[in-house]
């Protein structure tokens, strides 16, 4: 097992061309941030201030702001970088680009370990470019998504490791503290894992299970007391949250949250508006389809205006079920096949470490499938398919058994022409040409994707410059208490570095959706708090007529296409 470990340390010059590929998507999205690209918005900005609380007020919070299944891993490396260079939005997206990196990397060496460098590579280098929602969710601090990719990965990298060399490394002394050494690695990711989103638990319940299937005899003592340790260091901010708020615990919060969709709209829905959101919105884009249809993110009204922009977009959440359903299908065909053979009699070396890989596909397999039936039971795909895309992030993780039978056939109509003798016509050739033909397609959307995203830095550019006029525009005026939106309170009280403190108001001037309390309660004790509403909006039509109605005086002025009302004493 010390060759076979040597062995996969080894770089060679496809961990070279490999690394060169992270590097290069490192690169990319760093300048990406560096342009400002994407807009932010208050979701990131809670994001922001955690980490700004977390450098300068010592304060750890454990979930972020108002969500508590959602762990603060991200704002904790953010609120690093903020220590040492100041605060800034680039600073605090670099740790969701520092978390996709290591995302890549644990790919290359999952799919080396169940297929080859050259497929390893051809994986990496396909990652490394992305839609503009997938590099949206790889850049934008929101939580959750990194998270998600890279301990996924590293779960089912740890359990498919300990698989691999079950048997031969574990008969040495030194051999089973190794093992013991990477249970307790394997424990740690399932633990961080867990408390950053419990999106990953179909990989943990994936990666468990074949665990089990091949290791179940040295499950002792040992063992459990490493996974435990492992996965008690990495959960434990959970855990402690839990144990004194167990009306608030992440688990009954990530149920609500599925049960209702993520939206409090109460939208009659059927499962045909299930499977339509799911293949024709949410699937296609959480998997890289490029363009993206205009699609409404109000609850349930997207259904009322099926374009066929979004029927040409189906074709491609349909042809990814497709291919799902027939690399899975071979999957399990070739693991009843080996356990079968292994029933039967002794496998040779060559025949264990083939069955062991077809079995790791298959939990990587079912680790996707897990993560697409539980987006698809639940309200989600009916109500809000567009912005609900994002608990389908663990899709990518996919990629190396989807890719893998079509790299394949690329391969062999690359060998089949260059043998004169076999270029005729022939199912063989036929399926090879297909393969070839969508791996071209794969990767031409890939990089034409990119280059939209480049496309798009300019309108961005002006966005962030509006909006941070407006942030100095209400300084220079005065105003440091407001009442405003969701969408904008946050948003500006980063950006002004919390010299401007807001207070979140719904549509009917109700206090709603403040995620972090102090703020709002500084803002209700400032009688001379302003409000800041976009031009008309709900709530300023509903100031304007509640201070008609009063007879209140107040001055009321336009600013960067706000309507600021300042109340007279």
């Amino acid at each position: 097992m010390m060759a076979q470990s040597r062995k996969y340390l080894k770089i060679g010059p496809y961990g070279v061309a490999a690394g060169c590929a992270i590097g290069f998507a490192l690169c990319v999205r760093v300048v990406l941030l560096s342009m400002g690209w994407p807009a932010t918005n208050s979701d990131e900005a809670t994001m922001g201030l955690m980490a700004r609380h977390i450098a300068y007020k010592g304060e750890h919070p454990v979930f972020i702001y108002g969500q508590n299944y959602m762990g603060s891993l991200e704002a904790h490396i953010g609120a690093m970088f903020f220590w040492l260079f100041g605060p800034s939005l680039f600073w605090l997206r670099l740790s969701v680009a520092l978390l996709y990196t290591a995302f890549l990397v644990a790919m290359y060496l999952l799919t080396r370990l169940l297929y080859s460098r050259r497929l390893a590579l051809a994986v990496t280098v396909f990652l490394s470019f992305g839609s503009i929602e997938l590099l949206t969710r790889q850049l934008k601090a929101v939580g959750g998504a990194a998270e998600t990719l890279l301990f996924g990965t590293l779960v089912l990298l740890c359990a498919t490791w300990l698989v691999f060399s079950f048997q031969e490394e574990s008969v040495t002394r030194f051999g089973r503290r190794r093992r013991w050494l990477l249970y307790g690695c394997y424990g740690l990711a399932t633990g961080l894992g867990m408390w950053s989103h419990l999106l990953v638990l179909p990989f943990v319940v994936s990666s468990l299970a074949l665990l089990l299937f091949f290791c179940y005899r040295e499950v002792r003592v040992p063992v459990i007391a490493a996974f435990l340790v492992g996965f008690l260091l990495g959960f434990f901010p959970s855990l402690s949250f839990n144990v004194q708020h167990p009306a608030q615990n992440s688990l009954g919060a990530l149920w609500q949250l599925h049960s209702s969709g993520g939206t409090s709209a109460k939208v009659p829905f059927t499962l045909w508006d299930q499977l339509r959101g799911t293949f024709l919105v949410s699937l296609p884009v959480a998997t890289g389809a490029n363009p993206q249809c205009q699609v409404s993110d109000i609850a349930g009204v997207w259904r009322t205006h099926i374009t066929p922009c979004l029927l040409g977009q189906g074709v491609w959440g349909v042809g990814f079920l497709l291919l799902y359903g027939l690399v899975l299908l071979f999957t399990l065909l070739m693991c009843a096949k080996y356990a079968r053979q292994s029933r039967a009699s002794a496998l040779f070396a060559g025949d264990r470490r083939a069955m062991r890989s077809h079995f790791a596909r298959l939990a990587l397999l079912l680790s996707g499938g897990l993560t697409l039936l539980s987006y698809l039971l639940s309200p989600a795909p009916a109500l809000v398919p567009i912005t609900s895309t994002r608990y389908l992030v663990g899709l990518l993780v996919l990629f190396p058994v989807l890719l893998a039978p079509l790299l394949t056939g690329t391969q062999r109509l690359y060998a089949g022409l260059r043998t004169p003798q076999t270029r005729r016509i022939s199912p063989g050739l036929l399926s090879a040409i297909c393969s070839a033909t969508l791996v071209l397609f794969l990767y031409a959307n890939a990089l034409l994707a990119l280059v939209g995203v480049f496309w798009q830095v300019p309108t961005i550019q002006a966005t962030n410059q509006q909006q941070q006029k407006m942030v100095n525009d209400l300084l220079h005026s005065g105003v440091t208490r407001l009442y405003s939106d969701y969408w904008t309170c946050n948003r500006i009280i980063f950006q002004s570095n919390e010299r401007l403190i807001c207070s979140v108001l719904n549509e009917q001037l109700q206090l709603q959706d403040n995620r972090y309390v102090p703020y709002q309660t500084l803002v209700e004790h400032d009688v001379h708090a302003s409000y800041v509403f976009h031009v008309g909006s709900p709530q300023a039509l509903a100031l304007e007529k509640r201070l008609t109605q009063t007879g209140r005086a107040y001055t009321r002025q336009e600013l960067d296409g706000y309507e600021v009302y300042t109340l007279d004493a």
